[in-house]
């Protein structure tokens, strides 16, 4: 089994789509999702290892991209 079918949001990507933001109401859905997911750790690797495609917007582990891309540069420093 891979860390993505453990996640809390697996299955509901529609949710995480609609969280492009970072600062909706879909946004604090998604993110409390992310509070109690157990694999959120990988999820943030696995985003921040992406640094463009389909999965740059919207929440993953409980940031927004704008909050990813700030932890990139600060990685990048």
């Amino acid at each position: 089994m891979t860390w993505t079918t453990r996640a809390s949001c697996a299955g509901k990507a529609e949710l995480f789509d609609a969280a492009a933001d970072g600062r909706s109401a879909a946004s604090r859905v998604a993110v409390a999702f992310c509070a109690v997911c157990p694999v959120r750790r990988e999820c943030l690797d696995d985003a921040l290892a992406l640094e463009d495609g389909p999965y740059v917007y919207g929440v993953r582990a409980g940031l927004s991209g704008h909050e990813r891309l700030r932890l990139r540069q600060v990685a990048a420093d």
